[in-house]
């Protein structure tokens, strides 16, 4: 599939066209999820649970509604991974986006070569991406640098904030707040 779309450009323009109202799909079809617990295969492809399209749908409605919304999850329903790749569609996908990600502990946003941090995990998400799919002009030194990811060719980017100073950056058309229940001062 992927040397397919290399070979003809205007697939690639159809299918990022076909793509953009679609994120579920997206993930599905071209996103891998990692599990460092697995002894056999360590990188899957992203194929949902049932309640994992559910959660994606539920986020793309909370989008294109401008509302709240709240996960209550069990350890390991992926919410985390799921949430990190619909913002790594929105950033490929929505021009000029902003997302913000946000957690009780700077380290729990981003540690740089720590898949247990929530932004290694989207630089992991968009490095195992076709360079089909990957932004004009992308670098990932340059362009997903610490708590800072950047689409050069649409104006898009990803933030994290952590402790009492999350949420009072700019503005962003989606918040992620990880694990809110464990922080120190929520009323801040």
């Amino acid at each position: 599939q992927v040397a397919l779309l290399r070979s003809d450009m205007a697939l690639v323009a159809s299918a990022k066209a076909y793509y953009r109202t679609r994120p579920g799909e997206f993930i599905m079809h071209w996103m891998d999820t990692f599990d460092p617990r697995n002894p056999v295969q360590k990188w899957m492809p992203f194929v949902f649970f049932s309640r994992q399209m559910e959660l994606v749908r539920f986020l793309h409605e909370l989008r294109n509604t401008s509302q709240s919304g709240l996960i209550e999850k069990c350890r390991d329903a992926g919410a985390t991974w799921v949430s990190c790749a619909y913002s790594v569609w929105s950033l490929l996908f929505i021009d000029n986006d902003a997302i913000g990600w946000g957690s009780r502990k700077e380290s729990l946003v981003d540690k740089l070569g720590d898949a247990d941090s929530i932004f290694e995990k989207m630089r992991l998400l968009l490095q195992r991406l076709p360079d089909v799919f990957k932004p004009a002009g992308w670098n990932p030194r340059t362009c997903a640098s610490y708590m800072k990811i950047v689409n050069p060719e649409n104006g898009a980017n990803i933030s994290g904030e952590a402790g009492d100073n999350i949420g009072r950056g700019g503005r962003k058309s989606m918040y992620f707040k990880d694990e809110s229940a464990w922080y120190a001062r929520p009323e801040l």
